[in-house]
């Protein structure tokens, strides 16, 4: 009962966060596509867990491995929206789509999981929730591959934000560098 409340309280803090961010005034459409992005992929990630934890897998198994490329996607999402908010020239370019190889990768590696029969999945599931499956090798590698990469893209953040600050220290931005540098820290540290 608590995971689930958990799951919920975290959906319903990312479906008000959207709803904030898409309904005020916003001078960085590259920043609030990528923010909302982020907090779209967490919903998800929310919900594949509120699914599984609730038993509601019953009902909607099709949900089932929906989220697990997700990992790939937070740390690019969080480095690029920290790069629209840290430098006032950034734009949007297509090349940018490279960094979420890694997630596309995932996610095609995981169709085959996804379109599993709905009987399967929940046999799977139930088996994972008695403690009857283990993690193989294959799952321990792809998740250190995913705790890297986003080791990788927060260190990098953090990086760039030393970098913006003495290279920007004086530049005139709508917000002062000081307060944007807070607030990319801020996501930095809460984990973003």
């Amino acid at each position: 009962m608590f995971w689930t409340l958990l799951f919920i309280a975290g959906i319903a803090q990312g479906v008000f966060l959207i709803s904030i961010l898409l309904l005020r005034r916003n001078n960085n459409p590259a920043a609030l596509w990528l923010i909302t992005t982020m907090v779209v992929f967490m919903i998800l990630v929310n919900f594949d867990f509120l699914v599984t934890t609730s038993g509601i897998y019953h009902q909607v198994p099709w949900f089932f491995g929906i989220s697990f490329a997700s990992m790939f996607a937070f740390g690019p999402l969080f480095y690029l929206y920290a790069c629209s908010i840290m430098d006032s020239a950034f734009k949007w370019r297509p090349v940018y789509l490279l960094h979420f190889i890694p997630w596309l990768l995932k996610f095609l590696h995981n169709i085959g999981l996804i379109k599993l029969p709905a009987v399967t999945k929940i046999a799977i599931i139930d088996e994972f929730l008695d403690g009857r499956s283990l993690m193989g090798l294959q799952d321990i590698i792809v998740l250190s591959l995913q705790i890297l990469h986003l080791a990788v893209y927060l260190v990098l953040s953090r990086r760039l934000i030393r970098q913006k600050q003495e290279q920007y220290i004086s530049e005139p931005f709508q917000i002062p560098f000081e307060k944007r540098k807070k607030w990319a820290k801020t996501r930095l540290y809460a984990g973003a």
